[in-house]
Formats: structure tokens, sequence, C-alpha cells
């Protein structure tokens, strides 16, 4: 009968070591998990940051853009049609024998 307590006792105190080994194990994947999730939240954080600034900076270009798109709509609903096509047609006349111009002397 003493024979059977020593393993008995042997064998609980192996599963206890096994037990201790496993929750040791888990705490190490915890805190890896709460590492990885600190460095997520750092990661999400500056972004957001940086679409807070890119969004920031893009309003005045989009008020930019719009104010021009009025102003081209204008244009090209004025009575002066046929002259600003001819305005429009020469200046890529002139940029385009300007380009030829430059690439001919490289």
């Amino acid at each position: 009968m003493a024979v059977s307590y020593r393993t008995a006792t042997s064998l609980r105190e192996t599963q206890l070591r096994q037990n201790d080994e496993l929750t040791d194990d888990i705490r190490r994947s915890v805190a890896y998990l709460k590492d990885i999730s600190v460095d997520m939240r750092d990661d999400i954080r500056e972004s957001n940051e940086l679409l807070h600034e890119i969004h920031t900076k893009a309003d005045p270009v989009q008020d930019y853009l719009t104010a021009n798109m009025q102003l081209l709509r204008r244009i090209s609903h004025s009575s002066n049609k046929g002259h600003f096509m001819c305005y429009l047609l020469l200046f890529i006349i002139v940029i385009s024998f300007i380009l030829y111009i430059v690439s001919w002397f490289k």
C-alpha cells in the first residue's frame, strides 16, 4: 500500500509540474499577444493621425479644384465659345511645337 501511495504522490507531482509548465506557456503566450495588440494600437493611432493630416490638407485642395471647375464651366458656357476653342487649339499647337523642339535637341 505504501508503494501505491508513493506512486500516486509521484504521479500527482508530475501532473502539477506539467500544469505549471503549461500555465507558464500560457502566460508567455498571453504576454506575447498583449505586446502585439499594443503595437497594433500604436500603429492604428499613427495611421489615424496621418489620415487626419491628409484630410486636413486635402480640404483646401478640393475647394480650389471646385472653384476652378466652376470657372471652367463658366468659360465654356460663355458666348465666346468659338474664341475659347481657338485659343485652346492654339495653346495645344504651341505646347506641342515646344515639346517637339525640346525633344529634337536631346
